[in-house]
């Protein structure tokens, strides 16, 4: 009995040291696996903090976008508006010059009215101009006749007068 408690000691002994051992190797193992786990969370842990920084930095940025959008937003409204007034004014310049159009053409139709006149009573001035220069062109032809014919008549006169010298005094 006591051979048998030996050997079944013995065989203890053995079956505690094959656990004791199969123990260490699953320590070893957990061990290594909460290492790893470790090592895997810490670098997990590294990567949730650069995540965030990155969230935070581009959170960041888009605050910053949306209030550049909003200052856009803005100019945007301001050039509509500017151009709806830049729109407007273009309209009446438009009008406007339109009636200065029609206010001129208006015009040049009166001065080439009054042109066509003035030329129309300048022909007619010119044709009575004309004629009252031929009539007194006339009347001196006339009169130049007729002046000629006295020339000649005083002549015939001077020379029928008896050769005195009282006469030819007086006539000279």
């Amino acid at each position: 009995t006591i051979k048998r408690l030996q050997k079944e000691v013995s065989e203890l002994e053995r079956s505690l040291r094959e656990r004791n051992f199969e123990i260490e190797i699953l320590e070893t193992r957990l061990s290594a696996q909460s290492k790893q786990k470790h090592d895997e969370q810490a670098v997990d842990i590294k990567k949730i903090y650069e995540l965030q920084e990155k969230v935070t930095s581009f959170q960041t940025s888009v605050v910053e976008k949306d209030a550049k959008l909003v200052d856009l937003s803005g100019m945007l409204k301001m050039l509509q508006k500017q151009l709806s007034d830049v729109d407007r004014k273009r309209e009446q310049l438009d009008v406007y010059v339109d009636e200065q159009k029609n206010r001129i053409e208006e015009q040049q139709k009166e001065l080439l009215e009054q042109a066509s006149n003035y030329s129309l009573q300048i022909q007619e001035r010119s044709l009575e101009h004309e004629k009252v220069m031929e009539d007194l062109k006339q009347q001196l032809q006339d009169v130049q006749s007729q002046l000629k014919d006295k020339e000649q008549q005083l002549e015939r006169v001077v020379n029928e007068l008896p050769d005195e010298p009282v006469t030819r005094a007086v006539l000279e």
